[in-house]
């Protein structure tokens, strides 16, 4: 029961939201559809990653364009300021 409930509240909040998360499909995200297309960690970082690239990573401090991807960190870095971005920011 906690499950069925957990879900739709997941199921619920995705919709309004899913086409921010790239979906290929008109299908509503849900906890079971997440949990497939996202395995791991990693493969859900990868995803937003290359969201984030495609619609520009703009830096919060001198507006910059140009950014590279910090490996250990799991952040992009600005090439003119150093300013860090997180995915999620």
């Amino acid at each position: 029961m906690l499950v069925r409930n957990f879900a739709t509240a997941f199921d619920t909040r995705c919709q309004l939201v899913g086409r921010d998360w790239g979906q290929s499909s008109n299908l509503p995200m849900n906890l079971f559809n997440f949990i497939s297309q996202f395995p791991d960690e990693q493969s859900c970082r990868t995803h937003f990653g290359d969201l984030r690239k495609q619609k520009g990573v703009v830096c919060k401090r001198c507006q910059c364009r140009e950014h590279y991807w910090l490996t250990a960190k799991s952040m992009f870095q600005c090439k003119k300021c150093r300013f860090r971005t997180t995915l999620r920011s």
